[in-house]
């Protein structure tokens, strides 16, 4: 899925947390690509927020009213994957009317520093 590689560059362009490496040709036509650094922000912040939220938290929304971008992350699972403490996040943006969704693997290297480390084999 095209959607993975956008959200692994996106977390090495915004957040410099995670080490994962991407084309910009392999998600060129996803919602993700078009985003601006705002957008990004905003998602960021919604993800960073359901990374650390409690297990059953409520999806959350991000909107950025300028450029109509959007999107809604919800926390899923917390688990252990290759002895290290993970969360499954499923996440959806939306561009000009286009939409991509899916659940990826969040694992945390340190106190509050998390890599993402792919999308989920499963989507519960």
């Amino acid at each position: 899925m095209r959607t993975i590689a956008a959200i692994a560059a996106f977390w090495i362009a915004a957040s410099g947390i995670a080490d994962a490496q991407a084309s910009s040709a392999a998600f060129k036509d996803t919602p993700v690509a078009r985003l601006n650094a705002e957008d990004l922000s905003l998602m960021k912040a919604k993800v960073l927020q359901a990374l650390v939220s409690a297990p059953g938290s409520p999806e959350s929304q991000w909107t950025n009213a300028a450029t109509k971008a959007s999107g809604r992350v919800t926390p899923l699972d917390r688990h252990v994957w290759k002895e290290m403490q993970c969360r499954h996040v499923r996440i959806a943006n939306t561009w000009s009317g286009q939409t991509a969704e899916g659940v990826y693997r969040f694992c945390e290297q340190a106190a509050g520093r998390w890599k993402l480390t792919g999308l989920a084999s499963s989507r519960p």
